[in-house]
């Protein structure tokens, strides 16, 4: 389940004007608002996240095939 709506996820934040949307929303609580995108702090965990997110999916799709 979690595989599965990562990729839905994932093909969202392809899209420009739902990426913008969903980083504006209180609905998205990953979102990173405006005034924090230039924070490197921020950066450097976004950056974190998108380095480890294709290894720690595989493993939850492991997880699934048991």
């Amino acid at each position: 389940m979690q595989v599965i709506g990562g990729d839905a996820s994932l093909a969202m934040a392809k899209e420009t004007d739902l990426r913008t949307w969903s980083n504006s929303t209180t609905l998205n609580p990953a979102r990173i608002p405006a005034d924090r995108a230039d924070d490197p702090d921020v950066i450097a965990a976004a950056s974190r996240a998108r380095e480890h997110v294709g290894a720690g999916r595989a493993r939850l799709a492991g997880f699934a095939a048991r």
